[in-house]
């Protein structure tokens, strides 16, 4: 994503295979984006005409398409170029709770597990695979960062447990977490992970 590709047409006389040369080329993108250098460039000795194509941050297929008309029937020659933008390497790690796309939620009575999907984007938030060996640890604390409920007295005898994250996909994981204990508590969940640059967490408010 935002490479720069160099792209090439040639134009050749249908019947004998010779190349055209001094052939006027209109060039335009097709779909996803990106920017071509020039509109318009014209076939050298070699019957070919180039073009730089810069792609877009948008990770996927992206086509450029260079056209030309025939000077003598008017009939129009195209060909496309198809490149394929690939996301690139892992620094966000985002995270919603799988009730709602907040920042905080609230566990009900009764309630006592909290799932959690997470997964990786890169700088342009383009889904993305999560960096070599990765793995996510959680920090469970008050909202003040310190172990313990609102009043920093701990979660009034509430415990937290880890259970195995779950892969929903390739790009998406899912992890859950057994509340148990009678009280309320304001928890904050942290996720660590040596390949993210933000600071994500979601505050959990526990009414057993």
């Amino acid at each position: 994503m935002g490479k720069t590709v160099q792209l090439g047409v040639k134009l050749s006389d249908a019947a004998s295979g010779a190349p055209l040369a001094g052939r006027i080329l209109n060039w335009s993108v097709v779909t996803g984006g990106g920017t071509l250098f020039v509109a318009v460039s014209q076939t050298g000795s070699d019957g070919v005409a180039h073009n730089s194509f810069t792609l877009s941050t948008v990770a996927g297929p992206q086509r450029a398409a260079a056209s030309y008309s025939d000077p003598e029937t008017g009939a129009p020659i195209a060909d496309t170029a198809i490149v394929s933008a690939l996301p690139g390497l892992a620094e966000i790690l985002w995270m919603a709770p799988e009730t709602s796309g907040s920042a905080w939620t609230t566990l009900h009575s009764g309630e006592h597990q909290l799932i959690v999907h997470f997964g990786f984007w890169d700088q342009y938030t383009n889904p993305t695979t999560a960096c070599a060996n990765q793995t996510v640890t959680w920090v469970v604390s008050d909202t003040n960062g310190f172990l313990g409920d609102s009043t920093g007295t701990g979660f009034a005898s509430d415990t937290v447990q880890l259970l195995p994250v779950v892969a929903q996909d390739s790009l998406t994981w899912r992890q859950e977490f057994a509340i148990t204990g009678p009280g309320q508590s304001w928890m904050k969940f942290t996720p660590g992970s040596p390949c993210k640059h933000n600071v994500e967490y979601l505050v959990v408010s526990y009414l057993p």
